[in-house]
């Protein structure tokens, strides 16, 4: 059985730069459409509010393995 990319340090990196590089595609795409006086409040939650879009449905109704990502992430610390 092949291993899936994802599960390897390779594979990390690629997923991250692909989901931010998404992100980030969308927001510039729509800086012509936001307020002038639009800050780094507004933006910062705009984008907390994009990336929640993308996290998986599953992930979010299972709590086994949410309470193990909080686990690992605590141990994880400050990114």
């Amino acid at each position: 059985m092949k291993a899936n990319p994802i599960n390897t340090r390779q594979g990390k990196r690629q997923f991250i730069r692909s989901l931010t590089c998404s992100v980030s595609k969308s927001v510039c795409a729509a800086v012509d459409q936001m307020p002038a006086d639009w800050d780094g409040y507004e933006l910062r939650e705009l984008l907390a509010e994009l990336f929640a879009n993308e996290r998986m449905e599953s992930m979010r109704k299972n709590r086994r393995r949410m309470s193990a990502y909080r686990g690992a992430r605590y141990n994880i610390g400050r990114v």
